[in-house]
């Protein structure tokens, strides 16, 4: 799937994955998926080097840019008429605006989100294999016990498709990798 969307065109031809080292890869997907290679990028480089790295560690990467990326978006899209970061509204700005604008600065702040979402896998330090989702929220969630999961606009038909023929890690290869295609 090289299928991109800026939200206002798409087209073909963007890898949507990419490796984060030797054991790790991620995809993304999304209406939006503009900032998700920058995102893709400071992970792969803050892990470049390094040969363990557990699925705890990268979700917590994984997490620390989503909200730097969040923060710069909401920075640029609501508080830059004010000329104000995010940390200068929490800390003044119930003091500098009357409680309605306030509160509606405040629900603008919150409608802000990020338009993609990270699918995580690979081996930890004991080579042991995990899966994770990284939410467009910011949120992981850990599919390392199912085995797999799916990401972008065919995510339910895909995972339901896996459902319903009982995919498991046991399966033959084979098997698995037909199920994996088909879905």
């Amino acid at each position: 799937d090289m299928r991109f969307d800026l939200g206002y065109t798409s087209g073909e031809g963007m890898p949507k994955m990419g490796r984060l080292n030797r054991y790790w890869a991620a995809m993304f997907a999304g209406s939006d998926v503009s900032n998700a290679p920058r995102i893709l990028a400071n992970v792969s480089e803050a892990v470049d080097g390094v040969p363990d790295v557990g699925r705890r560690q990268l979700e917590k990467l994984f997490q620390d840019e989503h909200r730097a990326a969040l923060t710069q978006h909401i920075e640029a899209s609501v508080l830059s008429p004010y000329g104000l970061t995010v940390g200068e509204f929490t800390k003044t700005g119930i003091k500098r605006f009357p409680p309605d604008v306030f509160a509606d600065i405040r629900l603008s702040m919150e409608r802000v989100a990020l338009g993609y979402e990270f699918l995580v896998f690979g081996f930890d330090e004991k080579r042991r294999p995990h899966i994770f989702r990284v939410h467009s929220n910011g949120l992981a969630d850990d599919c390392s016990l199912l085995g797999f999961w799916a990401i972008g606009s065919g995510d339910s038909a895909a995972v339901h498709h896996m459902l319903f023929h009982e995919y498991n890690t046991s399966l033959p290869l084979r098997t698995a990798a037909y199920y994996a295609c088909a879905s």
